[in-house]
């Protein structure tokens, strides 16, 4: 205050002087750099002397150290994992993380996602946090202390891993393999590991009233099964039925999962329906065997014509020798399906009508073991 303005004036810190710098008639400025500490200092122009006045250092909030401890769902199986430095990761849906932070300077630390803010727990200098993660989370890790109100705001992502849905492949075994009944073999896998399998099986007539038989599952990540419907499984004769094969996983954290097969058809004869379609079967069994007899007749005409070329000449050339080649695989192969057709009308008839006695039905198994045993015979000569 006064009727000069001053042309310079200074600033003393620790008793050294410093010229601040004239900005404008009346205005002078100086600034601070690389402030580690609190400053004590006065200003002094002329012969006026200011008071004293202190320059505050206010301690920033600073994380030290930075971890999150990954907890898995049980089913899992895994051990926890520990993640070093960084909030970003990649984890299985329903893992719990916990955040634990060292920090200096530091009074509060929150969480902040798209649902909420909630605050850290303190213990000393360490702030810890946790929570179950079920979906991708885009969130912040904010610091604060008494002066400095979220000074800093950190940016993570946890991608969630989701458990994928078990797969299940079923095929039926091929004709070619001539077996009695449909036989299914079943493929299974699931990315953790599976809890059940089962068939379950409904009369065609009622959809919505469902059984269920559980199948062995031997390996929990991936397996194979055969089955055979219904073994095992007691039906009504005379009902037409429908079946598929469900398989689940073991994802506690939405519900087991389950993935179901194809369906399939299966109708269980009556008692009168099983012994007619056998009959149908001998039928057809004794067609087909008339048939290889009437080729029999055949090969025994060619064999005679073979025996007489052979008495006619003493060395046979090359097309005479195709026909006795060609005659030996003719003879084989009809020997192959006697003996084929052979078992299955042995096979036909013990099981027909089993619990009675019949003179005529053993007469005919006597034949074809007879027919059989004549059947190897051939095939050695």
């Amino acid at each position: 205050v006064g009727s000069i303005i001053p042309e310079n004036a200074s600033i003393i810190i620790n008793n050294e002087a410093y010229f601040l710098e004239n900005t404008s008639p009346g205005n002078f400025t100086y600034q601070f750099e690389n402030v580690q500490k609190d400053i004590k200092f006065h200003f002094k122009s002329n012969e006026i002397t200011s008071s004293d006045y202190v320059l505050n250092v206010v301690n920033v909030p600073t994380i030290s150290s930075f971890t999150m401890q990954l907890n898995f769902p049980n089913y899992l199986g895994k051990k926890p994992e520990i993640i070093q430095g960084t909030g970003n990761a990649v984890i299985p849906e329903g893992t719990t993380v916990t955040w634990k932070l060292n920090t200096f300077a530091t009074t509060q630390v929150a969480f902040k996602d798209q649902s909420a803010i909630s605050l850290f727990q303190k213990n000393a200098a360490q702030f810890s946090y946790a929570k179950r993660i079920t979906n991708a989370t885009d969130y912040q890790i904010s610091i604060s202390n008494t002066q400095l109100k979220n000074y800093e705001n950190l940016q993570y992502k946890l991608t969630i891993l989701k458990d994928q849905f078990p797969s299940i492949s079923v095929t039926e075994t091929p004709d070619s393999l001539k077996l009695k009944q449909k036989v299914i073999i079943g493929q299974v896998s699931d990315d953790y590991g599976m809890s059940k399998l089962q068939v379950v099986f409904y009369d065609k007539n009622k959809p919505n009233i469902l059984f269920k038989k559980g199948l062995i599952l031997k390996n929990k990540v991936v397996d194979q099964f055969v089955y055979a419907f219904p073994d095992g499984i007691a039906l009504q004769p005379g009902l037409n039925y429908e079946y598929y094969f469900e398989v689940f996983d073991n994802d506690v954290v939405n519900g087991l999962k389950s993935s179901k097969s194809s369906v399939f058809s299966h109708s269980e004869l009556t008692k009168e329906q099983k012994e007619q379609q056998s009959l149908k079967e001998q039928q057809s069994n004794i067609n087909s065997l008339q048939k290889a007899l009437d080729n029999q007749d055949k090969q025994f005409e060619a064999l005679d014509k073979l025996k007489k070329l052979d008495k006619q000449k003493d060395n046979l050339d090359y097309k005479d020798q195709k026909k006795i080649q060609d005659f030996i695989n003719r003879q084989k192969e009809q020997d192959e399906m006697m003996k084929e057709f052979s078992e299955k009308m042995k096979e036909n008839l013990e099981q027909f009508k089993p619990e009675q006695k019949d003179e005529m039905k053993q007469e005919l198994l006597n034949r074809l073991e007879k027919n059989e045993k004549q059947a190897v015979k051939n095939e050695k000569l």
